[in-house]
């Protein structure tokens, strides 16, 4: 008989604070454009193209396959597998619909969350993102006598458990030693926000969708937050995320298809009571495709009413850090919940 090795789900977010050394205009939703730096960055780390007197990393590195992994060939009706990793965007602040523009010496600050064992991959992050100083990030200027995109310095690096406020700053300003981040997100810190959630009884729940939502139901965009399709995504999407990264399955989640459509059942009761939401459009570049990627979705808060949301609040909360829909990897999907009495 074949024993299951129990290796469960464990996120790692990890906060990147950059200050700009030349003007830089960010994207108003900058995911995407994260990505695709750090994207850059670890392929040449990866491939060897690094410039002279930089380190570089075998191809065929575990770690960094995991990272740049594509398609999932053995996965289910072909799927993309998830990756081991979501971008955390900056808060945007709304005022500039073409981005935000930063001067030399302002800093900003965006996420990077880690599954599993890809948090073995933290020091090529920081070495990617120390390569992408010179190579900028955001929107093409003119200013100056270079052009080209804002270049940046890293200045801070630090690990997060938004459930207990647990950090560790694992490199700090003007240092060049990187500690090792020891922070974690696991079951038993969702287990025990859950906790105090039910604590209130809560009749009401506000969901808070800060970036795109790309939510499909029966092959077909949903431009209205129903509340049983994004919690059947989120039943798909922490299914797969404990399949490649972390098992055995969470607790949370039905077991077999009769579970799982019983749970939806519940779900489709909750009623949507006040729909503060709205579709955003946006758009992003594929470094892999070199083609325009479709990012819009829904965004703003929806409140719904429910005699018991507690067979939904585990899910909901993971929900908060493996994201919700497409491109999560990206920074779409960003949801927060906030139980109300």
């Amino acid at each position: 008989m074949t024993e299951t090795l129990s290796n469960p789900l464990t996120a790692h977010p990890l906060f990147f604070e950059l200050q700009a050394v030349e003007p830089m205009l960010l994207h108003r939703h900058n995911g995407s454009a994260l990505r695709g730096m750090l994207y850059r960055a670890v392929v040449e780390l990866a491939t060897g193209e690094a410039p002279e007197g930089e380190l570089a990393f075998r191809p065929d590195d575990p770690v960094l396959q995991r990272l740049l992994a594509t398609l999932d060939e053995a996965g289910p009706r072909g799927q993309d597998a998830p990756r081991p990793y979501v971008i955390e965007p900056p808060v945007e602040d709304g005022t500039n619909p073409a981005g935000r523009l930063l001067r030399a010496g302002e800093t900003f600050t965006f996420g990077l969350t880690l599954f599993g064992s890809a948090m073995e991959a933290f020091t090529v992050i920081v070495m990617a993102l120390k390569l992408a100083e010179e190579r900028g990030l955001g929107r093409f200027l003119e200013a100056g006598a270079r052009g080209g995109r804002g270049r940046f310095r890293l200045v801070r690096a630090t690990a997060l458990n938004p459930l207990t406020r647990t950090t560790q700053e694992f490199l700090s300003p003007g240092e060049r030693i990187v500690r090792p981040p020891t922070v974690v997100v696991q079951q038993s810190d969702i287990a025990a926000q859950v906790a105090i959630d039910l604590e209130g009884r809560p009749t009401r729940l506000r969901l808070h969708f800060h970036t795109p939502a790309t939510l499909k139901t029966k092959g077909e965009l949903l431009r209205t937050p129903v509340f049983s399709v994004v919690i059947h995504r989120l039943i798909e999407r922490l299914t797969e995320m404990t399949r490649h990264h972390g098992q055995p399955p969470l607790a949370c989640l039905p077991t077999d298809r009769e579970g799982r459509n019983a749970l939806l059942h519940r779900a489709d009761a909750v009623a949507l009571v006040d729909n503060h939401s709205r579709w955003t459009e946006l758009s992003g570049h594929s470094e892999r495709t070199r083609s325009a990627t479709n990012l819009s979705g829904i965004t703003g808060t929806a409140d719904y009413a429910a005699t018991d949301f507690s067979p939904f609040l585990e899910i909901l909360r993971w929900g908060e850090i493996v994201h919700v829909g497409q491109n999560a990897v990206k920074g779409n999907g960003v949801l927060r919940i906030q139980p109300l009495s």
